[in-house]
């Protein structure tokens, strides 16, 4: 399973376009660390304050700044939502120009549960003397799919799912769990 792991895991640096594991690694330390430096920047500002009078404090910790950078943090305190919008919509589109698309195809006939159901009925048949041919037959009608679908479960029996793989939404939900006590929801998509 490791192995499987480290594959895809080394595919899929390649496939975003770095031409090498240790390359698109360093690229995405560099974009992860940019992002947690902003992350951490806004929390270390956010987090005391939880009042007027805290907003207050912290910003007067903060009057050092020059008139120039004075003049930036009003901007981006008078427009935050507005910058918000636009840094997630540009790191948006740059991921979307540049990730692959989710795999999206033909939603799978059986179920990982019916698939096991499928070649359990196959093999019950098979055993109590049903030509596979037949057996399969039965089982394609019996769970209201092809007989090529269960040709090709029976084919590939050895691999598959006893259960249903996670979904995108589970795998976010799974990632951003701990920031739900936080308050923060995970995005639905």
């Amino acid at each position: 399973m490791r192995e499987k792991m480290v594959v895809a895991f080394d595919q899929n640096v390649r496939m975003v376009g770095a031409p090498g594991f240790e390359i698109g690694m360093e690229q995405s330390r560099i974009v992860c660390g940019i992002l947690m430096n902003f992350a951490i920047m806004v929390n270390n500002f956010i987090q005391p304050i939880q009042t007027i009078e805290d907003l207050r404090e912290a910003l007067d910790s903060r009057m050092s700044l020059s008139k120039k950078e004075q003049a930036y943090l009003l901007f981006a305190l008078e427009n935050m939502p507005q910058l918000l919008r636009f840094g997630i919509s540009a790191i948006a589109k740059k991921a979307a120009s540049t990730l692959p698309q989710p795999t999206v195809g033909r939603k799978p006939a059986l179920t990982a549960q019916q698939a096991q159901e499928a070649l359990d009925y196959v093999s019950q048949l098979n055993r109590k003397g049903t030509p596979m041919a037949a057996a399969k037959q039965r089982a394609a009608q019996k769970f209201a799919c092809g007989r090529r679908t269960i040709e090709r479960l029976w084919a590939n029996r050895e691999s598959i799912p006893v259960e249903e793989p996670p979904t995108i939404q589970d795998i976010l939900t799974m990632f951003f769990k701990q920031g739900q006590s936080d308050g923060w929801q995970v995005p639905q998509i």
